[in-house]
């Protein structure tokens, strides 16, 4: 896998994927005017986690280890 970042727009969804990129999340959610948010990460992204996005979040989802389809199915299910 590259260690380049991409972010994605979808509406009003963004999502961004990157090493670090938990550090720029409390000014991008700030930006948006979300108050509340549904955090999508994996426990080894949260233990990294210097700004406590964890802890301020909604709700927390992780997604484990393996093909798309099956994480996107499991994920919907704890959101």
């Amino acid at each position: 896998m590259s260690e380049q970042q991409f972010a994605f727009r979808d509406g009003e969804r963004q999502i961004r994927f990157g090493r670090g990129l938990l550090l720029a999340a409390p000014e991008l959610l700030a930006e948006a005017g979300f108050e509340e948010y549904t955090l999508l990460t994996t426990a080894r992204a949260l233990g990294d986690d210097p700004h406590g996005l964890g802890a301020g979040a909604r709700k927390l989802a992780f997604a484990p280890p393996g093909a798309v389809p099956e994480i996107a199915a499991g994920v919907r299910e704890q959101i």
